[in-house]
């Protein structure tokens, strides 16, 4: 019987969902964990906290050609994984029993397939809201070929070499079975990560600060529209803090390349990189623009609203979506009226974050043990 298994999680919010399993079940495999820092920049390496904070094999794969376009990978950098995978990892694939891994990329996509072509369980847990599937983007040429001509390839079957997806609610569910997922691979019960917005205990002291916003990292993922509007909007929000003699927090993203201490010339200003939930509860009002905290705050008890522009139909929520001149108002919310607004909110939440989420683990663990 294979003792091991394999994991894989590139960032800091991705590996919070790998890790609560890593825990509970330490003692009964060897565990691995393919690193791929070497394919691009973060202000602290993964695989440096893992090795510090965890009892497993780290494998930090190699790359002698400097490939660095990681959302989008040439051709080359493809076909030098998949080189490197059959060819440095071969061993330890063989043997490891099953491969979890959050979220789905090329090196994901090149172990699965491999684990699943040899009758070996692989377990993949959503990253984070699947915004990707929302907006709107044009094919390409090979593209439009395999979604005519086969339609048994990974791109008509997105779980073709998955056992099971697991999302954070129902709404991920349904968004992905509309863009062809198979249905009956996906469990909708809540993922590892979103397990502390339930445990974590209420603060009932007066709140330190008026706003908290949450930057995204959109420059990070090539989206320089939305990179570009974050920026002024953060201007936008300085000024009205100031105007009002509000407090506010920026949260930065760890992968968001600004600080924004050019604009924070401010005592009533405060910039941050840690402890997000923790200063969610300490905030009146959470804002972000596409940012799946949003949800968060609601179920940690912070009314919070997106600032960006609607998407799609359906998302982001129309109750959720906030103009700025009516900011002022939810601030200065009585607790009566801020009560009211927060729990119709969270039952927008739960739809995103599913309510039953501190048995997901329980759940999943089941999964990875079964047959």
């Amino acid at each position: 019987m294979n003792n091991s298994l394999i994991f894989s999680a590139p960032h800091e919010t991705t590996f919070a969902n790998i890790s609560p399993i890593i825990d509970l079940i330490n003692d009964s495999f060897d565990l691995y964990y393919l690193c791929q820092c070497n394919y691009y920049i973060e202000n602290e390496k993964m695989c440096e906290k893992i090795i510090n904070n965890y009892e497993l094999d780290v494998i930090c794969l190699k790359n002698p050609f400097k490939f660095r376009n990681y959302y989008d990978p040439s051709f080359l950098h493809r076909l030098f994984i998949k080189i490197y995978v059959k060819t440095f990892l071969k061993k330890k694939l063989r043997s490891a029993s099953s491969y979890i891994f959050c979220p789905g990329g090329l090196l994901e996509g090149t172990v699965a397939k491999l684990f699943n072509k040899n009758g070996k369980k692989t377990i993949m847990i959503e990253g984070g809201f699947p915004l990707d599937l929302l907006i709107f983007k044009k094919n390409k040429m090979y593209q439009n070929l395999f979604f005519k001509y086969f339609k048994n390839h990974p791109i008509n079957k997105p779980l073709k070499y998955v056992n099971y997806l697991l999302v954070s609610g129902n709404y991920s569910k349904k968004i992905r079975v509309q863009k062809g997922f198979e249905e009956n691979k996906i469990l909708d019960f809540g993922v590892p990560r979103n397990i502390k917005l339930f445990s974590i205990k209420q603060n009932n002291a007066k709140k330190k600060f008026d706003i908290i916003f949450l930057t995204g990292s959109f420059y990070f993922h090539k989206d320089y529209k939305n990179y570009k509007k974050q920026k002024l909007y953060i201007a936008k929000l300085i000024k009205f803090v100031q105007e009002n003699n509000l407090k506010l927090m920026l949260q930065i993203h760890p992968r968001d390349k600004e600080d924004y201490s050019f604009l924070t010339n401010s005592q009533n200003i405060t910039v941050v990189k840690n402890n997000l939930f923790e200063n969610i509860k300490n905030s009146k009002v959470c804002l972000s623009f596409y940012s799946t905290s949003i949800y968060e705050s609601l179920v940690l008890n912070t009314l919070a609203y997106f600032i960006g522009e609607k998407i799609s139909g359906e998302w982001p929520e129309d109750k959720l979506i906030l103009k700025h001149d009516l900011l002022l108002e939810k601030i200065n919310y009585s607790a009566s009226q801020y009560d009211i607004e927060l729990n119709n909110n969270k039952l927008l939440a739960f739809n995103h974050i599913n309510n039953d989420t501190q048995r997901c683990l329980d759940l999943l663990i089941k999964k990875i043990f079964e047959l």
